[in-house]
C-alpha cells in the first residue's frame, strides 16, 4: 500500500477527491430530512456511516465550534446549513478511509496505550491533579457519550494519528515494516531475576591455605602498591640559632 502511495500518490489524492466530490455534487441535504437514525448515508468500503452516527458528528462539531461564533452571526448561521453537515460527512468518510487503510495494516491500539492516554488529559483530573472516573463519567455524560463511546472515539482517533503520522514521515516504509513494528509494540515479555546474596553462601566456602597461596602467586599484580617514602628532616636557621647562643 505504501509503495502505491509512494508511486501513484496524485492518483491516490485523486480517488479520494472523486469520492468527497460525490457527496458534494449530490448534497446531503435529503440525509437530514425525516429519515430514521439506523438508515445508512453511506458506506465506505465495508463500513456503513448511519444516520444516528452522522447526527451526533454533527451535534459534536456544532458544539464545538458554536462558542467561536458567539461573535459572528453568519458563522454561527452556518452550522445550521447543509454544507456544513456535508463538510462533516466529508470528514467522516476519510476518516473511515484511514480506519480501514490502518485495520488492513494491522495497526491497533493496546488497552494499556488507551488508558494512559485517557488517563493523562487534564479535563479528567480532580483538584489534586489526578485522573478521576467521577469527572471523566460526568463530562462524558454532559457529551451525551458514554464512556465505550469515547473510547472507541479515542482509539480510532490514535489509529488515524499513527496512519497520517507514517504516510507524512516517510514514503517508502513498507505496510509490512509498518505492521511488524506496530506489533513488536504491542508485545510482551516476561522477565526474571536472580538475587544474589554473597553473605549466604560465605559461611558454607572453605578455601586453604596452599588455595590462597596459588591464588596470590597467579595474581601478585593486584597486590603491589606504589612506592611510599617516610621521611622526617630537620631545619636549621642560622639566625635562630645565633639569637639563641650566649657567648661568655
Amino acid at each position: 500500500m505504501f509503495d502505491f502511495i509512494s508511486k501513484y500518490k496524485i492518483f491516490s489524492q485523486a480517488i479520494l477527491v472523486l469520492i468527497v466530490l460525490t457527496f458534494a455534487l449530490f448534497g446531503v441535504d435529503s440525509y437530514f430530512r425525516g429519515q430514521d437514525s439506523a438508515q445508512v448515508v453511506a458506506e465506505v468500503g465495508n463500513s456503513a456511516i448511519s444516520q444516528q452516527e452522522l447526527s451526533m458528528m454533527v451535534r459534536q462539531e456544532q458544539d464545538r465550534l458554536r462558542p467561536q461564533t458567539q461573535a459572528n452571526p453568519q458563522a454561527a448561521e452556518y452550522l445550521q446549513t447543509p454544507e456544513f453537515k456535508n463538510s462533516v460527512l466529508n470528514n467522516i468518510i476519510q476518516r473511515r478511509l484511514l480506519l480501514n487503510q490502518a485495520k488492513s495494516m494491522g495497526m491497533m491500539v493496546s488497552p494499556e496505550e488507551l488508558r494512559e492516554v485517557i488517563s493523562g488529559v487534564p479535563a479528567f483530573f480532580d483538584d489534586s491533579g489526578e485522573f478521576s472516573v467521577e469527572k471523566y463519567e460526568r463530562l462524558l455524560k454532559a457529551q451525551n457519550l458514554s464512556p465505550a463511546e469515547f473510547e472507541i472515539q479515542i482509539t480510532q482517533d490514535l489509529l488515524v494519528g499513527r496512519l497520517q503520522n507514517v504516510v507524512t514521515q516517510t514514503a517508502i516504509v513498507s505496510a509490512s515494516v509498518v505492521s511488524r513494528l506496530v506489533k513488536q509494540r504491542g508485545q510482551q515479555r516476561e522477565v526474571s531475576q536472580l538475587i544474589f546474596s554473597p553473605a549466604k553462601y560465605r559461611e558454607a566456602i572453605t578455601v586453604t591455605d596452599e588455595e590462597v597461596r596459588a591464588y596470590f602467586d597467579d595474581n601478585r599484580s593486584l597486590f603491589v602498591l606504589p612506592e611510599r617514602a617516610k621521611v622526617e628532616y630537620l631545619v636549621l636557621n642560622e639566625e635562630s640559632a645565633a639569637a639563641s647562643v650566649s657567648v661568655s
